[in-house]
């Protein structure tokens, strides 16, 4: 990690998400090692190293920079969690859903509906789990292993994430072959 920061990083985040993925796929979906969909994973993992993992180290080192210092030591870890959360988790979830349901659908307005339809859910649940993790993050964890912290915790939100942008569902045509 220290040696290696980005390096480590990008394919720490890359790994958790493509596992995050085989869980969803093995544990919740219940698909035999001859189902799992290798190319779904391979997107989750591609994500990780090339979006994800970059997005999210960037973020950390901007969001120490830009939070105001104070005297109570409290105050800074909830002011990282709350702008985070305003700013960091809602566009990162729309840029995640849309990256793969445009990689699935190959088409924008199914994409568009894909959002209409489960953003607003996904973002309930991301208010009810991540909080609770970035504010251990912030005040427990120094910067240089805040990502892999949270990658961490994002294995169980990846399987989510997974679950939730791979369903089956009546307005995807997801009859392209991959």
């Amino acid at each position: 990690m220290e040696k290696y920061p980005w390096r480590t990083t990008l394919l720490a985040t890359g790994t958790l998400m493509g596992g995050g993925d085989l869980i969803a796929q093995t544990a919740v979906e219940k698909k035999s090692l001859q189902q799992l969909e290798w190319r779904r994973t391979a997107r989750f993992f591609v994500n990780g190293v090339i979006f994800m993992g970059p997005l999210t180290k960037t973020w950390y080192v901007v969001l120490e920079k830009i939070v105001i210092k104070s005297p109570f030591k409290a105050a800074v870890p909830m002011q990282k969690m709350l702008i985070d959360q305003i700013l960091f988790a809602p566009v990162c979830t729309a840029a995640f859903m849309s990256y793969i349901a445009l990689l699935k659908t190959k088409n924008t307005s199914d994409t568009l509906e894909i959002l209409k339809k489960d953003y607003l859910t996904v973002m309930r649940n991301c208010y009810t789990f991540w909080p609770f993790v970035q504010i251990a993050n912030f005040y427990l964890i120094p910067l240089h292993h805040r990502v892999p912290f949270a990658q961490f915790f994002a294995l169980i939100w990846n399987t989510y994430l997974a679950t939730k942008t791979n369903r089956n569902d009546e307005t995807i045509n997801d009859e392209t072959p991959e």
